[in-house]
């Protein structure tokens, strides 16, 4: 889900990439040794893979935050067990 929501809004806004990557230096970086368990994104980008639960749903808040996405148009459901 992360993965694909960057990728998203990476294609739709590539200028807000270097906002993103000041803003949430835990999860991106264009040096993957800043990052535990890095996932390359994009030639110069990468972004932390190792996460919890907890931690992805706030950290895709913020990326859509930066991102100028309206939560009107993005929802995240969390389905309990």
């Amino acid at each position: 889900m992360t993965l694909f929501l960057l990728k998203t809004l990476f294609n739709l806004n590539p200028e807000a990439i270097e906002n993103a990557i000041e803003s949430l230096p835990r999860f991106l970086s264009k040096n993957k040794n800043n990052l535990r368990t890095p996932y390359q994104l994009s030639d110069d980008v990468f972004m932390e893979k190792n996460l919890s639960a907890q931690s992805l749903y706030e950290y895709c808040q913020q990326i859509t935050s930066i991102f100028e996405v309206p939560p009107s148009e993005f929802k995240i459901e969390i389905e309990e067990n």
